[in-house]
């Protein structure tokens, strides 16, 4: 890795707010980023480092190496290299978020959640607790019903990613889906309601 350039950091701090939807300027917000990168990159930033690298705490001291390395990964990079090299990211200059966002704590065991991204792919989503979904429908996609996988978050435009995605009795691994332009529609359907409602925006679901 040749020499960190401060703005880079900067650059990378910024995208992943955009990525989590959210701002980091309180002490939950940064156990929830250090939760879901442990739970992403199945390993562990403190809570103390991340505040100072957001500069909640004031501390001069440059990130490690392998810090910045863990949070590009967080953010689908190989590294943090990979991140800096990469010209075609666009990192927003401001955090006015307009699109839908959904977190795992605004859901109820039971409820379905339903997203769509290009091109034409669909799936309805039921929640099993403990942040961990399971397929119910699925329409021209390679996730089948049955599939499980852990998400903290979903948020309009943005990649999904699947933790600990579980197809079958394959090993778990970590899929994205809407990798290019991200999730395009995200609705939340409450266990009271009509399911067939969504499955029907579906079509035959995909066995």
């Amino acid at each position: 890795m040749d020499k960190i350039n401060k703005k880079d950091i900067e650059n990378l701090v910024r995208m992943i707010e955009v990525v989590v939807h959210r701002k980091m300027t309180s002490p939950y917000d940064f156990e929830f980023l250090s939760d879901a990168i442990s739970m992403r990159c199945h390993t562990t930033i403190s809570v103390s480092t991340l505040k100072r690298i957001w500069g909640y705490v004031k501390n001069p001291h440059t990130p490690y190496a392998n810090t910045l390395k863990i949070l590009s990964r967080f953010i689908g990079y190989k590294d943090f290299d990979d991140f800096v090299a990469n010209k075609d990211h666009k990192v927003p200059s401001s955090f006015v978020y307009t699109a839908s966002f959904l977190s795992y704590k605004d859901m109820q065991i039971g409820d379905m959640v339903w997203i769509a991204w290009a091109p034409n792919r669909q799936c309805l989503l039921t929640y099993q607790g403990d942040h961990r979904f399971v397929v119910t429908a699925a329409s021209n996609t390679k996730l089948h019903v049955g599939d499980s996988f852990s998400s903290m978050y979903f948020s309009e435009g943005m990649p999904l990613f699947l933790d600990n995605y579980v197809h079958k009795n394959n090993p778990p691994i970590t899929f994205v889906v809407g990798y290019n332009g991200g999730l395009n529609s995200i609705k939340i359907v409450k266990s009271s309601g009509n399911e067939d409602d969504f499955t029907q925006l579906l079509g035959k679901p995909d066995q």
